[in-house]
């Protein structure tokens, strides 16, 4: 249940209801922040002012108030005259003394109004003037120049509440439903509500509604709470008007009404409310309550889905799909699929598949479709079925077993081991790379290799990676194997080690701008590393290129992940990754490694070398103990 909560920073705005008053605030607010000096901008405060008085009915001396207001506005200087200046005006005037510190507190630089303008809203407040009261509560709210103090927000809320300020009532009804300030109660909370809902507080209508509709506070009932809807929408409330057209057209505590259905969605939508024009879109779909007009039900649908509603966004891709009340549009089909998917809505998922594997609005893709479709549990059944299908339409090559000669181990990771063999058809060396089973796989080491694989036929087409040649299988061990580029220099570190003394400052440069240029290519294809450190930098030709994706994230894909937990070198990850395992790694994670890369490169040593205790090393990372100075030098890179 979602209760109708306005920002309270605004109350004294709801009071007067006036478009008006809002816009002369607005123009006034910019005026003093330009601090101009002429009478434009004094004769906009006293028209601003003036118009307030009439509509709250405040008919104080004005020949005294402009006196008072040309006195303090005049100039920016003058702002340390407002708390004297209130003392021009006599006790007759405490309310609309009340009602000015909270005009100018709402529309002038906070750091304009000192701590005596709290004084005068108490003085007000103890003698009995309601609005004074809750402005005070107001004031305790939002820490202005006061600690912030929910018990006396609530207290000077309640006193207001009690002389019948029904947009204290309101707000009192709020606190005691969530607890703040005092204990939830939601009894009283509905209490408060309804005083306030009888005074004709259009939010507190609207929310005995909820009350009744859901049954929480009171025992349902939907009569009542048609009642206080509609209530609510005599006094126009627009969320209101959506909710009584779902009242009319499911017949709901009110004989079901096709036409006032669509009469209320067709108002609240007008107002901008997202579901309301959702629903619009229906109606003039099916013709519900209107003659069906596939124009108009696209023209809805299009402003529900800008407004971020995934339902609207899912069926408008339907709409360019089909061509329904629009030129069918294949590209916008997809688009208007895939933010319906983004969003979280699962029904979308098989249309966005559907048009991958059909080449609609995008490049045809069966691969990945195939595996995409089957649920965790199922995808390592049909794992060897996904390789099959990668074979079958040519986006991964198979290399027999039998060409692979000359073995020669090289390392063995957390995740695999990697050779250096002889590819007997190119003559050449490429790396062979064979996944091991650990506890943190997600699923299996198939289902590990799948991901890998994926990973890097995804990223197939750049010269700043290490490429994928394609799959092996050992049929002896039964185990499918990575063929990858081989780079000549080793990784970065080991090359670093070697080379450093003979590397000059655009060596370092040329390097690092490659390290950059690779990542960018990464991210601009939504991918996220996740474990970028010197060992996963290779360098083949004096070019440096970024390998081994085991744990990378492929953000437009929602299963793209094999392992658990965040993964990683201490000294080259994210420190808030090091003590969080389920803060999530972004792509800032990837540039903070990219960061500790370049003083790898400037300084020639990996760092913390001489840090072995790993669990240590994160915990002076995150208290900022460690402070580990970068080569003079490396200022030039």
């Amino acid at each position: 249940m979602e209760l109708y909560s306005p920002n309270i920073h605004f109350a004294i705005l709801e009071l007067i209801e006036s478009k008006l008053l809002i816009l002369y605030a607005k123009h006034f607010v910019n005026v003093l922040l330009k601090e101009q000096k002429n009478h434009g901008q004094f004769y906009t405060l006293r028209k601003v002012m003036r118009f307030m008085w009439d509509q709250i009915g405040i008919k104080g001396n004005r020949k005294r108030i402009e006196i008072f207001l040309r006195g303090t506005f005049q100039t920016s200087s003058n702002w340390e005259v407002f708390p004297q200046a209130l003392n021009v005006l006599d006790n007759s005037c405490m309310k609309m003394r009340s009602f000015l510190c909270e005009f100018v507190s709402r529309l002038t630089p906070a750091a304009h109004i000192e701590i005596k303008d709290l004084y005068w809203y108490q003085k007000a407040a103890e003698q009995g003037f309601d609005n004074a009261k809750f402005n005070l509560g107001l004031w305790y709210n939002n820490e202005i120049f006061i600690e912030k103090d929910e018990a006396g927000r609530f207290y000077w809320c309640q006193k207001a509440a009690e002389d019948g300020d029904k947009t204290a009532q309101f707000n009192l009804g709020i606190y005691y439903y969530y607890g703040v300030g005092i204990e939830k109660d939601e009894a009283k909370s509905f209490y408060w509500f309804q005083k306030a809902a009888e005074s004709g507080f259009k939010g507190a209508q609207f929310n005995l509604g909820i009350c009744y509709q859901y049954g929480d506070c009171i025992e349902k009932d939907k009569i009542k709470a048609f009642y206080w809807y509609h209530k609510a929408v005599k006094n126009g409330l627009k969320q209101a008007q959506y909710n009584l057209g779902i009242y009319y057209e499911n017949g709901v505590g009110i004989d079901k009404n096709e036409d006032k259905a669509f009469y209320w969605y067709q108002k609240a939508a007008e107002n901008g409310v997202k579901e309301a024009q959702f629903n619009l879109g229906l109606c003039y779909e099916n013709g519900n309550g209107i003659g069906k007009d596939e124009v108009k039900a696209f023209y809805w649908y299009h402003r529900a889905a800008e407004n971020g509603l995934k339902e609207a966004q899912y069926n408008l891709g339907t709409c360019y799909k089909n061509g329904d009340g629009i030129e069918k549009d294949d590209v916008k089909a997809f688009y208007w699929y895939q933010k319906a998917v983004e969003n979280g809505l699962k029904e979308a998922q098989l249309n966005l598949e559907n048009c991958r594997f059909n080449g609609i609005g995008i490049e045809k893709d069966e691969v990945n479709i195939f595996y995409a479709h089957h649920k965790p549990e199922e995808r390592s059944l049909n794992a060897i079925k996904w390789i099959e299908n990668a074979l079958k339409y040519e986006k991964v090559k198979f290399i027999p077993y039998k060409e692979i000669k000359n073995t020669q181990p090289l390392c063995k990771g957390r995740f695999g081991h990697i050779s250096k063999v002889i590819w007997t058809k190119i003559n050449n060396y490429v790396i062979c790379k064979k996944l091991i089973n650990t506890i943190d796989n997600k699923n299996n080491l198939l289902d590990a290799f799948i991901h890998e694989l994926k990973i890097n036929l995804h990223l197939n087409y750049s010269n700043r990676i290490i490429r994928c040649l394609g799959i092996s299988f050992d049929q002896k061990t039964s185990e499918y194997l990575l063929i990858m580029e081989y780079a000549n220099g080793g990784d970065l570190q080991s090359y670093l080690k070697n080379n450093f003394n003979y590397l000059t400052w655009n060596d370092k440069k040329k390097l690092a701008f490659q390290i950059a240029d690779g990542l960018n290519y990464l991210h601009n294809e939504n991918v996220i590393h996740r474990d970028l450190h010197s060992r996963n930098i290779v360098i083949h030709e004096n070019t440096a290129k970024i390998t081994d994706f085991g744990i990378s994230k492929n953000q437009n894909d929602q299963i793209s992940i094999a392992y658990i937990d965040n993964f990683g070198v201490v000294a080259y990850m994210e420190p808030k990754c090091l003590i969080d395992p389920n803060f999530p790694y972004t792509k800032s994670s990837d540039i903070y490694s990219f960061g500790v890369l370049m003083w790898e490169i400037s300084s020639g040593y990996p760092p913390f070398k001489d840090n072995d205790n790993i669990v240590a090393l994160a915990i002076s990372i995150n208290t900022d103990i460690i402070y580990y100075s970068m080569p003079l030098f490396a200022l030039y890179l």
